[in-house]
């Protein structure tokens, strides 16, 4: 049996995105999103283990709403003494669009302003303005997921479980890096293909494969 699996995803931003580096450049911004060299143009871009860890917090959330095991979590996604079987691409915006804003890539990035606060009372201190830099909403975003799956693994609605919780947990992602009080980085994502043992999903298939799934994990089956 081929246990290999891809997942195509797409991730459309309803608001500014800031995935943090740490970085800043003194006199202009505080704190500098992340982005990468692409023709000598600064493009955004989300990395793979960023990705990894958002994807692996909602799987730890909807294996406990499902009654999965956390050795199921352990497997896919690995622990400090183990590599995991599912690996995530970078994020990047979709090639043809990149490829007409390279040009004007300058114009993706936004700066914006904020304050820092005293934790315990939820007021903003007093001279500890800062400047955080952001990339655009409204631009399409493009992921894959892909990886292998055990060979005993339960099967539900003729696709191992750990598989449909996968696609649960990628479905659930909902907010994506830094300054998500202020709004920041709310999102949608579409899983627009999965290939699973030599079979492919379209995007209303994995919809209706996720509609029945609930049903049949919820009823014990």
């Amino acid at each position: 049996m081929d246990n290999r699996f891809s997942i195509s995803i797409a991730v459309s931003f309803h608001s500014p995105v800031h995935i943090g580096t740490g970085e800043g450049v003194v006199g202009i911004i505080d704190r500098r999103t992340l982005s990468h060299q692409e023709n000598n143009r600064r493009m955004p871009i989300i990395l793979g283990h960023t990705v990894k860890g958002i994807v692996r917090d909602r799987f730890r959330h909807v294996s406990r709403m499902l009654g999965v095991p956390s050795s199921v979590e352990e497997q896919m996604f690995g622990t400090e003494a183990r590599q995991g079987t599912v690996f995530f691409s970078p994020w990047r915006m979709e090639p043809e669009l990149r490829n007409q804003i390279r040009p004007f890539s300058s114009f993706l990035f936004e700066t914006k302003t904020g304050n820092q606060l005293v934790r315990a009372r939820r007021v903003a201190k007093h001279d500890h303005l800062f400047t955080y830099e952001v990339v655009k909403e409204s631009l399409c975003w493009l992921g894959e997921v892909s990886g292998h799956i055990g060979q005993e693994e339960p099967f539900v609605c003729g696709v191992p479980r750990s598989l449909v919780v996968l696609l649960w947990a990628l479905k659930s992602v909902s907010r994506v890096g830094g300054r998500r009080r202020s709004g920041s980085g709310a999102c949608t994502v579409i899983i627009r293909r999965l290939t699973v043992q030599g079979r492919t999903y379209d995007e209303k298939q994995v919809t209706d494969l996720l509609a029945a799934s609930i049903e049949q994990m919820a009823g014990g089956k």
